[in-house]
């Protein structure tokens, strides 16, 4: 059969092609929306695993924000420091020594003596020392004290000769 194509037939014949192509695009768009539908809840997850990780990014560097020894300052400079600011002054002397490496981290224990054998503080001095050494820093704490009753001659019942033990966690490298 032969089809005498006027304008009016080339017309309808390309209105039926056109039909048949947006009904293909719109099963073929079903196929995708389906696809992104079940996608969907993978993405949630996932974009809420990034807004956890996000939350836990600040909260770290807002504690490295505060904490002295984290932003950089040395541990010796920071027990320094700690002894001016709490204004019981330069008095001690300073040694350290490591422990053993344990599971990703490393004790470094440093001890605190008066400088002269005569120096002797009083209690509450003592107290706001300890006090600035652990309010700076989550890195350092004091693990031991001892203190002796001073028995420097004009001393009074609140003096007393301390032995101070901090102690800093470091991580080490895996």
């Amino acid at each position: 059969m032969k089809i005498d194509w006027d304008f009016e037939k080339g017309l309808l014949a390309f209105m039926a092609v056109l039909i048949v192509a947006g009904v293909g695009v719109i099963f073929w768009q079903r196929g995708v929306a389906t696809d992104l539908i079940g996608r969907q809840q993978t993405a949630e997850s996932q974009l809420a695993r990034i807004g956890r990780t996000t939350q836990e990014i600040h909260a770290l560097r807002s504690a490295i924000d505060d904490d002295e020894v984290a932003k950089g300052l040395g541990s010796f400079e920071y027990l320094e420091q700690q002894m001016v600011e709490s204004l019981i002054g330069k008095k001690f002397k300073i040694s350290n020594r490591e422990g053993p490496e344990q599971d990703g981290y490393q004790d470094v224990v440093w001890e605190l003596r008066p400088n002269q054998t005569s120096l002797d503080f009083e209690r509450r001095a003592l107290g706001v020392f300890l006090i600035h050494i652990e309010a700076k820093t989550t890195l350092m704490k004091v693990t031991r004290i001892k203190v002796d009753v001073s028995n420097r001659r004009g001393a009074s019942s609140d003096d007393w000769k301390p032995i101070i033990e901090v102690t800093e966690r470091k991580a080490t490298s895996i």
